[in-house]
């Protein structure tokens, strides 16, 4: 069994994904779980008490290295593959087909998507391992580094609350003018766009974010404020404020 990419590309994985199958013991229905996998390699016996981590080897959980997993580990029914695909789009997921699995095997199950977060986390390596190395400025590491961890676990409207922060911290430094802040905050601010489908606009939020005029902010409050929309999933809204964005740029 391996992975099939209906949103994203075995070139470039994102790193988190849902991974749905078609339930084997019930035509029609849809089984899902998250796969994320970490930045960073987490070693697990580091945190566990001995007598727990005796039985936890004697379960064949590889705590040494838990920087790839699926949660829930077994997956679980889910409604509709259409909100699979809305979901994966609204937040940023790769969507990936597993094939057929039957739900009331649970062993089976947990063997299946063990081979698959494996495969996965394989590609993520790939990509990184085949990315340009950095430029000669040394890359930043401490709290940008922290935040980026942090946003992978927000939820789509946490981020956005964060993102306004962000955005009014901008405007204070470009006011300023303080350039040391500017480039920090812009550094952020990419971090967290960079967790939303292309169709949130952020490039133009965060241009429009960096402006030092009165019509930049609007547009920025603008698309935040669509973003918000589009994450409610009113989409009716979203127009009007599109149609709003359109008579300013016109």
């Amino acid at each position: 069994m391996s992975l099939s990419f209906e949103i994203g590309s075995a070139g470039s994985p994102k790193g988190h994904t849902l991974l749905y199958f078609q339930d084997g013991s019930n035509s029609g229905s849809w089984l899902v779980t998250y796969v994320v996998v970490l930045p960073v390699k987490v070693d697990l016996s580091r945190y566990l008490p001995p007598m727990f981590l005796s039985q936890v080897q004697m379960g064949n959980l590889d705590v040494q290295d838990m920087s790839a997993f699926a949660f829930p580990p077994v997956p679980e029914p889910f409604d509709s593959k259409s909100r699979m695909e809305q979901l994966a789009a609204l937040r940023g997921d790769d969507l990936l087909y597993g094939g057929a699995l039957s739900g009331e095997d649970l062993q089976h199950s947990m063997l299946v998507v063990n081979e698959l977060v494996q495969e996965y986390a394989q590609l993520c390596l790939q990509y990184q391992a085949a990315a340009p190395g950095p430029a000669d400025e040394p890359p930043q590491v401490g709290e940008l580094s922290v935040s980026r961890f942090m946003y992978e676990f927000m939820s789509p409207v946490e981020r956005l609350a964060e993102l306004s922060k962000l955005m009014g911290k901008l405007q204070f430094a470009v006011a300023g003018p303080d350039e040391h802040m500017v480039k920090e905050t812009k550094g952020e601010l990419e971090a967290i766009a960079s967790h939303f489908a292309e169709h949130f606009w952020m490039n133009r939020l965060l241009e429009a974010a960096g402006s030092s005029s009165s019509e930049g902010r609007q547009l920025a409050q603008l698309y935040l404020d669509r973003c918000y929309r589009l994450v409610d999933e009113d989409f009716l809204k979203a127009k009007a404020i599109e149609e709003e964005i359109g008579k300013i740029t016109s």
